[in-house]
């Protein structure tokens, strides 16, 4: 039983960091559209504003958050699923945090 207990301790950390994940390459994808329809508006109304390029400095910073968000979601999928796999059995598949953690798979799959 204290395998287990510590096998569901470490499978509810790596849900918990592949859900924050999640949300932060959202959160970036949002800013990075958010941003770029700033500064289009800002052009639109005045083309010379030097706050477009302070705009555009932001959105470029948000917009390289993303291949580092995705790559880093990427690996702790990878590691959960591994996770998910190194402890297959009937009595932790019953458990909420199984459920949880594939679940989120579940969800990134479809």
């Amino acid at each position: 039983a204290a395998v287990d207990k510590e096998f569901l301790r470490k499978l509810k950390i790596k849900t918990g960091t592949c859900t924050r994940l999640k949300k932060e390459l959202t959160y970036y994808e949002k800013e990075v559209n958010d941003q770029k329809d700033k500064v289009e508006k800002m052009k639109a109304e005045d083309p010379s504003n030097y706050a477009i390029k302070k705009q555009e400095e932001l959105l470029a910073e948000s917009r390289s958050m993303i291949p580092d968000t995705k790559q880093r979601l990427d690996s702790a999928v990878a590691d959960l699923k591994e996770h998910l796999e190194s402890g297959s059995n009937v009595k932790l598949e019953e458990s909420e945090e199984w459920k949880a953690a594939k679940s989120f798979v579940d969800t990134l799959e479809a």
